[in-house]
C-alpha cells in the first residue's frame, strides 16, 4: 500500500539520519539536529504544516522542564523567548521528548515532567510521549 510504503521510507529516513548524526561530537548539537530533522519529517505529513516549538510548559507559577517537541493549538498565546516557547497545558495538544539512546532514567526523568504538568491547573492536558530511535533498558528479568 502506498501509505505503508511512505511511512516506511519515512522510518528509514529517520534511521539514517540518526546513523549520520554519530559523526557530530557535541551531544547538544547531535540531539538538536535529530529533533530538527524529525520536526521537519512531522511537518512533511500534514497539510496545513503544523508548528512546532521547543520550550516549556507553565500555568505561570510552576514548569515542566525543558520539552523537545510541543504542539499547540492554533491562535494559542505563545510567550517566545529565543528559540523557546512557554505555553500553557491547555494550549498544548502534544509533547515529545526525543532521545537518541533512552534509558530508564531518562523516561523516569520524562515521567516526572509529565506529572508536573498534570498537577498544573488546567481544563486539559496535552498528550505526552517519548521518541526515541534505540532504547536501553534492563528488564527486571536482568537482575535475576
Amino acid at each position: 500500500m502506498l501509505f505503508d510504503e511512505f511511512d516506511q521510507y519515512s522510518q528509514n529516513l529517520l534511521l539514517a539520519q540518526y546513523d549520520i548524526a554519530e559523526i557530530i561530537q557535541h551531544e547538544l548539537t547531535k540531539g538538536e539536529v535529530r529533533e530538527d530533522f524529525l520536526i521537519h519529517i512531522l511537518q512533511s505529513r500534514f497539510e496545513p504544516s503544523p508548528v512546532f516549538y521547543k520550550g516549556t510548559v507553565s500555568d505561570g507559577n510552576n514548569q515542566a522542564g525543558q520539552l523537545d517537541i510541543m504542539l499547540c493549538r492554533p491562535n494559542c498565546q505563545i510567550v517566545r523567548l529565543g528559540n523557546q516557547a512557554i505555553l500553557r497545558p491547555d494550549d498544548c495538544l502534544c509533547l515529545l521528548e526525543v532521545k537518541g539512546n533512552a534509558t530508564g532514567n531518562d523516561i523516569q526523568i520524562f515521567d516526572g515532567r509529565v506529572q508536573r504538568i498534570r498537577q498544573m491547573q488546567a481544563e486539559s492536558f496535552p498528550l505526552c510521549g517519548i521518541f526515541c530511535y534505540k532504547l536501553s533498558v534492563r528488564s527486571c528479568f536482568d537482575q535475576i
